[in-house]
């Protein structure tokens, strides 16, 4: 729901990535729109307050959901 609320604003983009260790379940990545005049403002108001700069994106594989064992 919020997730769908900040796409819908186009403050965040949500993509599908690949997941090596297990094709079936593709990872998500959100990314910020640092285009957006919204998060451009809210990001220099952060920095503007002794805020840390922002750290590097990160794309790991999440572990894929193990499947229910059939008895």
């Amino acid at each position: 729901l919020v997730l769908d609320h900040l796409r819908a604003e186009k403050l965040v983009t949500i993509s599908k990535v690949p997941n090596p260790k297990n094709p079936d379940f593709p990872a998500t990545g959100v990314h910020l729109n640092r285009e957006h005049p919204r998060v451009q403002a809210l990001l220099a108001g952060h920095s503007r307050n002794g805020g840390a700069t922002p750290a590097p994106t990160v794309r790991e594989p999440r572990e894929a959901p193990t499947p229910n064992p059939q008895p």
